[in-house]
């Protein structure tokens, strides 16, 4: 196992599984999920209401050698306790990273081997895919190809086709956000992102003008929209059409279309999103 410790305020970041001879790394399997019942007086058990995971402790023991005094000292850099930390992560079946805060850095300074123990705060607990996974939607599908040559008759470099869905499949363990970005390469009105699967859509109100880009965001915590024109970023919260929903993408297949009032046939549709992991 790889661990590659990134200090965001410094941007430090350093391989301490081979810097810093880590022995043992504790709470990065599945977290414990809390429950929420309700008993009742008339019936058996009690029933389901919610639930949800807790929060995630990692904790790092490392068995430093050579000058041990030089090394703990860079660790006070790259762990300072109440700041923001990213631990990448690295095994033969998964390439991740988590968002933590330290808690807190440990060690027996007068120890003859000194231990040192790092604890970490992991608000979110799953661990994020360091691979992004993107699709592309348009209404125009591409016909042209290498090699080729022109006939009489001309060649079909793009047709434009009335099938508007794209089935994106979340391989991870958990539902996960997305980010929504629509190019348009002309006027487009009112653009609508269906999920096809949840039954839920996203509706804008606006006009987009050429070289306009919209960026939407639904991951839990970062829900946000901005359009782009012209290099000028702009909040659109206010376009949201009413029974509008932060669509996401559920485990296994979702199938997602498109619509406009007006300029579909100018409208590309690009899907990105990292798949969710509950350990390593």
């Amino acid at each position: 196992m790889e661990i590659i410790a990134e200090q965001i305020k410094t941007g430090i970041k350093i391989n301490i599984s081979r810097e810093y001879n880590v022995v043992a790394v504790d709470g990065i399997t599945p977290t414990s999920a809390n429950i929420n019942t309700t008993a009742s007086g008339a019936v058996d058990g009690s029933f389901y209401n919610s639930s949800y995971l807790a929060e995630r402790n990692i904790v790092i023991t490392m068995v430093p050698e050579g000058d041990i005094e030089e090394k703990r000292l860079e660790l006070y850099k790259i762990f300072p306790p109440k700041k923001k930390v990213i631990l990448h992560i690295k095994t033969k079946k998964r390439k991740v990273y988590i968002e933590c805060y330290v808690e807190s850095l440990e060690s027996n300074v007068f120890g003859i081997r000194q231990n040192i123990l790092v604890s970490l705060l992991a608000p979110q607990p799953l661990f994020i895919d360091e691979n992004k996974t993107e699709f592309t939607q348009s209404a125009i599908s591409s016909s042209f190809e290498f090699d080729f040559e022109i006939s009489e008759s001309g060649v079909e470099f793009g047709i434009i086709t009335k099938e508007r869905d794209i089935t994106i499949i979340n391989e991870g363990e958990e539902i996960t956000g997305l980010i929504i970005e629509i190019v348009a390469n002309d006027t487009v009105i009112n653009p609508v992102i269906y999920n096809k699967t949840t039954s839920e859509k996203f509706e804008i109100r606006t006009e987009m003008k050429k070289g306009d880009v919209i960026t939407i965001n639904t991951h839990r915590g970062q829900k946000k929209i901005e359009r782009n024109r012209e290099g000028q970023a702009e909040n659109i919260l206010n376009c949201i059409a009413k029974g509008t929903k932060w669509l996401i993408a559920e485990l296994g297949e979702n199938t997602y279309s498109f619509a406009c009032e007006t300029g579909e046939e100018s409208a590309i549709i690009n899907y990105q999103y990292n798949k969710l992991y509950g350990g390593v």
